[in-house]
């Protein structure tokens, strides 16, 4: 068995920055019904014995220097296991031998083929056979099944792609967000935990309102999988209030240390009230101007702008000729506490959505709070000593403060709603580059303590979100990647890819072809042993001999390495219409972190890429 040799040789890879050769060191899982319906034969037996298969093999590159190329082979020895496997029972398209010879499949790292999975001397293993030959290369889906699982129902499970799946309920209906108060919110966490040997999972949850550190709720929860199962899961109910909340999940398998950590938030609305006057409204507490009239009312405003009735458009129109009413405050899309302000004759300040020189009843009208020592700018002359008391209508008041820390990179009122509050923001100013308005990428915040009343969870979840705002905005990968199309240097060939195929290479998620022969492609992440490309969708269209990067990996030393298409059209190949496109590697001479989908939106184009019909001709033609 070679895969714990595999697995260091690959993460050896990763770590110092080795370029990866091609799309197909990616191996991607197909589904269960993919996998039954691409098998010539599938079959469960036991192994009883190992044949150690060598295999000379040699890799060609090109490397360009001086304008002269030179090419480059390397021979190297590919070891295979090969098992002969005693057939307890064929679950499709059965064969006449009672004995089965099978072969280790292989996946691609730079300039050789390596081994993939590996199984043990005794192993009862379901082996999937795509291709009866001489050779018999499983499917490195292949598993072991305990004796006591039945293969045919093991082969009728559901399985999770990428492993994890979430869903949140509301009254038996799966939500993506936007909840109602008052009404319990189911939470259902499964996981595939990839053996059917029995396992678990111990999830621990906590919930808590956003620029709040007071935990909502918390609780731990262990989930047992019984043998010949895939699939585990844990749940969970919270009945919550108005509002915008965090929840923080870590996710340990089978008792190891660590786990996995994600946060995620969600927003809670208030629960529809019908037919409520708007005198009782008010009385409740609601503000003049979030006063709702049932279907078919309107709220107009008393003269004296104290009061509001739910009358129908008519009665309105009565009103105002009767000077009842005030004419509708705003028209759609103005801010109803600006038009407010100015009813009550005061002055408004859009830097702080707040009112100057009303009343406190007026205040309380408009759904806002009085807040003290304020400084307010006029053409840009701010005086040092003087501030102002102001009606502040947006009622999360923590985001009010003279500092700006945001500059022109984020709006820093979403920063308080999620929870990064001004001490947090202060802290860092004070004690870190991370807001500094030259930020090159590069920060610590090992050695300079919390804020005071602020827990480390809330520290780190903010400095993580102002780090990947600041890297999606401040990297200018156009200038990063200069110089990087010249370092070309370990992988030439072309990629013939299927029209109709759904194979998934690296970032690439699907390709559409358009009528003028320009295509559509859609970018998303993947989770896989050997690359993870974090969650993100974008999708772009490319015209015929337009470059752009496909994927990029930033290793250690802090270089990324990126493969980079060049799309070249259409081209008919053994009766099939395929997508042809250049593909090399190349390494970046400037240190930056890969940020998706940044890294794709801004590399089109940028590498000059020329291809001679010579050259074309001496390249690999590889085949999906």
């Amino acid at each position: 068995m070679k895969y714990f040799l595999i697995l260091m040789l690959l993460f050896g890879f990763v770590g110092f920055s080795i370029i990866v050769e091609d799309v197909y060191g990616l191996v991607i899982p197909l589904s269960p019904d993919e996998l039954y319906e691409q098998s010539q034969t599938i079959f469960v037996g036991n192994i009883t014995s190992v044949n150690d298969l060598e295999f000379e093999k040699s890799s060609t590159s090109y490397i360009e220097k001086g304008g002269i190329e030179t090419q480059i082979i390397e021979h190297y020895t590919l070891s295979l296991d090969e098992y002969t496997v005693n057939v307890e029972e064929f679950v499709k398209n059965p064969q006449d031998s009672a004995v089965m010879k099978v072969r280790q499949p292989t996946t691609s790292l730079p300039g050789r083929d390596v081994p993939i999975g590996g199984f043990e001397l005794g192993d009862r293993v379901l082996f999937y056979i795509q291709n009866l030959d001489d050779v018999n290369e499983y499917s490195f889906e292949s598993f072991k099944i305990p004796l006591q699982c039945d293969a045919k129902t093991i082969l009728q499970q559901p399985r999770i792609e990428l492993k994890n799946s979430f869903e949140i309920f509301q009254d038996r209906i799966a939500k993506d967000d936007n909840y109602t108060e008052g009404i319990p919110m189911k939470f259902n966490l499964s996981k595939d935990i990839d053996t059917l040997y029995g396992g678990s999972i111990d999830v621990v949850v906590s919930i808590r309102k956003e620029g709040n550190n007071q935990v909502l709720f918390e609780k731990n929860i262990h989930s047992e999988l019984e043998p010949c199962n895939w699939i585990t899961s844990a749940t969970w109910e919270f009945t919550p209030e108005e509002g915008n909340y965090r929840m923080y999940l870590n996710v340990k398998e089978n008792e190891k240390s660590g786990g996995s950590e994600s946060y995620t938030g969600f927003t809670v609305i208030s629960k529809p009230e019908k037919n409520i006057s708007p005198l009782k409204q008010i009385k409740s507490g609601v503000a003049l101007i979030d006063v709702q009239c049932s279907e078919g009312k309107v709220p107009s405003y008393k003269g004296d702008r104290m009061r509001v009735a739910c009358v129908s458009e008519e009665t309105q129109i009565e009103l105002w000729t009767r000077g009842w009413a005030t004419m509708r405050l705003i028209s759609p899309g103005e801010n109803i506490s600006h038009a407010l302000c100015n009813n009550y004759e005061g002055k408004w300040h859009p830097k702080y959505e707040g009112c100057r020189e009303v009343t406190d009843l007026q205040c309380s009208l408009m759904g806002g709070k009085f807040v003290d020592g304020l400084k307010i700018c006029y053409n840009e002359i701010c005086p040092e000593d003087k501030t102002y008391t102001l009606c502040v209508t947006n009622t999360d008041t923590g985001w009010i403060s003279d500092e700006d820390y945001c500059g022109e990179w984020c709006d820093q009122k979403e920063l308080y709603r999620l929870g990064c509050d001004q001490p947090i923001l202060s802290h860092l100013t004070k004690y870190s580059n991370l807001l500094d308005e030259e930020f090159d990428g590069v920060f610590g915040i090992e050695d300079i303590g919390l804020p005071d009343g602020v827990s480390q969870e809330s520290f780190e979840e903010c400095v993580d979100f102002i780090y990947e705002k600041r890297i999606s905005i401040e990297l200018n990968y156009s200038e990063l990647l200069k110089g990087a199309d010249k370092n070309i240097d370990i992988a030439h060939h072309i990629d013939m890819i299927p029209v109709n195929s759904t194979k998934r290479s690296f970032s690439i998620k699907s390709i559409n072809l358009n009528s003028d022969d320009s295509i559509t492609v859609n970018f998303g992440g993947v989770h896989h042993k050997f690359v993870t490309i974090p969650e993100f969708n974008y999708t772009q269209t490319f015209q015929v001999n337009d470059s752009f990067v496909f994927y990029c990996i930033t290793s250690e030393s802090g270089y990324p390495s990126m493969g980079i298409y060049k799309y070249l059209g259409t081209q008919m190949k053994d009766g099939n219409q395929k997508y042809a496109f250049y593909h090399g590697d190349a390494k970046s001479q400037n240190e930056f972190e890969c940020v998706y989908p940044e890294i794709i939106e801004q590399s089109v184009n940028i590498f000059d890429i020329e291809l001679t019909p010579e050259m074309l001709q001496k390249y690999e033609i590889r085949l999906d």
